[in-house]
C-alpha cells in the first residue's frame, strides 16, 4: 500500500506535470470508484463539475493526494497558465515539467516555513542533492546516505487559496532524485512546499475543488500520453487540455476519488482526524503524541490519528534504526529514545522520497516507474534473513494485524 513516500513523489510529479493544465473530460469507468458520502459531492455533480476546471496545485496529506482545481482564467482564456508546460512537452529530451518544475510566484514567507520544516527533520540543502538512479527499481549509491532538503520538506502544507487560483502552475518541489534540484527547481532549493499556499478557509467559499484520491492498497494515478488507451481495470479518467490523459488505476478496487468544495475538508472525518505530519512535527511534539499510551509502538506509529502518512514499510524501519522494538509500550520507552524514533523516521521517510518509493508489488510513480528504496530495507520483509547490524536472524510476529520484523538483540522494549 503506497505510503506517505510514494504519496509525496506522485504529489510532486503531478504537480509538476498537471498545474496550469485544464480538465477537459472526465470518465467513469467504474462509478463506485468515486466516493460520493459527505461532504463529497455526489457523482453526477463529479461528472458535472470537474471538466472545464484547471488545477491549481497538487499537495499530500497523509497518504490522501489532493488536486486543488478552480475556474481559472488568465489573460486570454485560451492561453496556457504563467509557467506551465507546453503543449506535446515529453518526457525526454530533459525538457519535460518533471525536469523544469512549474515557474511560478515569489512567496518568500511560504518557502521560509517549509524550509523551516526541512530543517527540523534535519535534512542538508537542495543542492547538496546527489540523488539518482539507475536502471529500472535500482538505487544509485549516492542516493541514500544523504536527504535533500528537498525530501525533507514535506507537500502538506494546505490547500490552494483563491490568490493561489490566479498562479496557476505554481512553483512545485521536484520528485526528488531526479536531476539537479537546486538548477532545475529553485522553489525545491529555498525549500518551499509542494503545496505552499493558505488555509482553504482564506478562500471564498467555492472558490477552490478540492480532489482527493486515496490510492488504497493497489491504486495508480499516473499520467499517460495523448490517446492512450485505458488499462483493464482503470476506473477514473481525466482528459487534459494538451491530450494528454489522466488515469486513476486501482485493481483490487480499495482506492477513491472524491471531490469537495472549497472549505469543507475538515467536514471529512477522515481528513480531520488525521494526527501531525512526522516531517513537520519536533522531537518534543512527537514524543508527547506517544505519552502515557499503553498501546505498542508499532501499533500507534500505524495509527493515522497519532502521525500520518505511516505505514508497515517505515514503521518495521524507523523502528529497527531506533534500536526500539515494535512490541514495547509505548509508556515504557523513555522521552529519549522517542526523540531517537523521531530522527529515525524522518531520515527514513527523507531518503524514501529521495529513491521515488518502494516498489514492493503494485506501487509505481505518476510516470509509471519503480521506487527504490526497497533496495535499501534493513528490517521491513527481511524475516529470517541476519540483521545487517549484528547478524542476528531477524524475527517475524505480528503487530496490529500486520507482519512485523525486527531484531530482538538490537531493538529493545
Amino acid at each position: 500500500m503506497p505510503e506517505l513516500p510514494e504519496v509525496e513523489t506522485i504529489a510532486r510529479e503531478l504537480c509538476a506535470g498537471l498545474s496550469g493544465r485544464r480538465i477537459t473530460a472526465v470518465t467513469l469507468r467504474r462509478p463506485a470508484s468515486v466516493d460520493a458520502g459527505a461532504p463529497a459531492l455526489s457523482r453526477t455533480a463529479f461528472r458535472e463539475q470537474v471538466p472545464g476546471l484547471v488545477v491549481v496545485k497538487v499537495w499530500r496529506r497523509a497518504k490522501i493526494l489532493l488536486m486543488d482545481l478552480a475556474a481559472v482564467v488568465t489573460g486570454d482564456p485560451t492561453a496556457r497558465a504563467a509557467g506551465a508546460a507546453e503543449p506535446g512537452m515529453g518526457r525526454k529530451g530533459g525538457d519535460s515539467p518533471r525536469d523544469r518544475g512549474c515557474a511560478g510566484k515569489d512567496d518568500s514567507s511560504s518557502s521560509t516555513a517549509a524550509a523551516a520544516g526541512a530543517s527540523a527533520a534535519g535534512g542538508t540543502s537542495a543542492a547538496d542533492a546527489q540523488a539518482g538512479r539507475s536502471g529500472k527499481g535500482a538505487v544509485s549509491k549516492k542516493v541514500l546516505p544523504s536527504s535533500t532538503a528537498a525530501a525533507m520538506a514535506s507537500s502538506a502544507a494546505g490547500p490552494a487559496s483563491a490568490a493561489d487560483a490566479q498562479h496557476a502552475g505554481a512553483a512545485c518541489l521536484p520528485a526528488a532524485g531526479r536531476k539537479d534540484a537546486s538548477a532545475q527547481f529553485p522553489a525545491a532549493a529555498a525549500g518551499e512546499s509542494a503545496a505552499g499556499g493558505t488555509s482553504a478557509a482564506d478562500a471564498p467559499s467555492g472558490a477552490v475543488l478540492h480532489l482527493a484520491v486515496r490510492l488504497g492498497m493497489s491504486g495508480r494515478l499516473w499520467l499517460a500520453a495523448p490517446g492512450a488507451e485505458p488499462e483493464k481495470h482503470t476506473h477514473v479518467i481525466f482528459d487534459l487540455d494538451d491530450g494528454r490523459r489522466l488515469f486513476f488505476t486501482d485493481p483490487r478496487t480499495f482506492g477513491s476519488v472524491r471531490a469537495m468544495p472549497g472549505g469543507r475538508l475538515a467536514a471529512w472525518s477522515a481528513f480531520a482526524a488525521l494526527g501531525p505530519e512526522p516531517l513537520e512535527i519536533g522531537p518534543a511534539g512527537f514524543a508527547a503524541r506517544f505519552a502515557g499510551r499503553s498501546g505498542k509502538m508499532k501499533a500507534l506509529l500505524l495509527d493515522q490519528t497519532v502521525v500520518a502518512g505511516v505505514g508497515n514499510i517505515y514503521a518495521d524501519e524507523s523502528l529497527f534504526r531506533a534500536g526500539i522494538s515494535p512490541e514495547a509500550r509505548a509508556d515504557k520507552v523513555s522521552e529519549a529514545r522517542l526523540h531517537r524514533l523521531h530522527a529515525a523516521l524522518s531520515e527514513v521517510l527523507a531518503e524514501a522520497i529521495a529513491a521515488n518509493g518502494s516498489s514492493i508489488r503494485d506501487y509505481r510513480d505518476a510516470h509509471g516507474d519503480a521506487g527504490a528504496f526497497q533496495n535499501a530495507f534493513r528490517a521491513y520483509g527481511r524475516h529470517g534473513q541476519p540483521c545487517l547490524t549484528c547478524g542476528t536472524t531477524l524475527t517475524k510476529v505480528t503487530v496490529a494485524g500486520r507482519t512485523t520484523t525486527y531484531c530482538r538483540k538490537c531493538q529493545k522494549g
